[in-house]
């Protein structure tokens, strides 16, 4: 068991304020035993230093309560998102009615995840950050115009390329169908052709969203309006690879729902990005709530390109169709998460 005294500080952003010598200082701790705790590279814990640096602690605001069990337990995503700035990126329907009037509107589920979130990292981590909000255009229309999708596209590109360079956490709310930023961080995380439907099962992505159809012409590098090709079934749902073959996350309007959860995170943590990417927005909603709930069942452990680690994990729904509508539309009877190893 080491400490990790540094993923500690970063959680009540004090990890650039405080350095070795002024928490040997301040906790009577030889300093070069402090260097290993702030590293996580202590083999031995001597219990005088414990005890000296848990009071320690506790005069920087660590809740008592919490020690030192805290300094041994550090969940990596309230980890990794102290002290930076937290960016939502959410879908902003787009349809033009007369020449100089264009209705813009975000789907209720995506600003409740917003919310709920926002509360879930206030509650578990300082206070003091940055909490934005960005919007990726899509221009909905009948079909007989798709004039503003190409530019939709391009739009969505050069905002994916600056959070490519953005130090910080990114929150991406919504499926490919809904959220142009998702469609391009899974084709950057399984090498795809974004806005280009697989033909083939090709190794690496273990899922695919045949989405409910609504009458509207998706084009995804991980979904569609159809079943994919290479499986007999084309009901909506997620199929995703498992244990050696492809199965099937059913969707129905009532009982039964679906989403994938992806995270990527570098290795020198100066970046988190996280995707919640329902069939619907009920089950974008729940696959957020299962996230806050539990971050470590979604930890990234798999090995990615550009100094990066991801995961991703399907969420199985089940709905209670004979509920109160007093109900929270997003509360699911049943959620059963699923690590898909590509």
């Amino acid at each position: 068991m080491r400490i990790d005294l540094g993923a500690l500080l970063e959680q009540h952003d004090y990890r650039e304020e405080l350095g070795a010598a002024a928490i040997a200082k301040g906790a009577d701790i030889d300093r070069r035993t402090v260097t290993k705790f702030l590293n996580g590279t202590a083999s031995r814990i001597a219990m005088l230093d414990l005890s000296r640096l848990c009071e320690w602690l506790v005069t920087k605001d660590v809740n008592s309560t919490e020690l030192p069990g805290a300094l041994f337990h550090q969940n990596w995503f309230w980890s990794a998102i102290s002290g930076k700035p937290v960016t939502f990126h959410l879908g902003e329907k787009r349809q033009r009615e007369g020449p100089s009037f264009t209705k813009r509107w975000v789907a209720l589920d995506d600003v409740m995840v917003v919310n709920e979130v926002t509360t879930a990292v206030a509650r578990a981590t300082s206070p003091r950050r940055t909490i934005a909000s960005a919007y990726v255009p899509l221009h909905v229309s009948d079909g007989s115009d798709d004039s503003q999708r190409p530019v939709d596209r391009a739009m969505a590109k050069r905002m994916y390329n600056q959070v490519a360079q953005h130090r910080g956490v990114n929150i991406m709310v919504g499926s490919p169908r809904a959220n142009l930023l998702t469609e391009l961080l899974v084709a950057d995380l399984f090498s795809r052709t974004p806005f280009r439907a697989p033909q083939t099962m090709k190794r690496g992505l273990p899922f695919f969203l045949r989405f409910p159809s609504r009458g509207d012409s998706i084009e995804s590098c991980c979904g569609g309006s159809g079943g994919p090709s290479w499986v007999a079934s084309s009901e909506p749902g997620i199929y995703y690879y498992y244990e050696k073959h492809w199965q099937h996350a059913l969707w129905t309007s009532e009982t039964a729902d679906a989403a994938i959860i992806l995270t990527r995170q570098r290795r020198d943590r100066s970046r988190t990005d996280v995707a919640f990417a329902g069939l619907t927005g009920r089950s974008t909603r729940c696959a957020s709530r299962l996230f806050i709930d539990n971050p470590s069942m979604f930890k990234p452990d798999c090995e990615g390109p550009n100094e990066c680690l991801y995961g991703v994990s399907l969420c199985v729904l089940e709905f209670n169709p004979m509920r109160s509508r007093e109900f929270d539309d997003a509360d699911a009877v049943m959620a059963r998460p699923i690590k898909l190893v590509p």
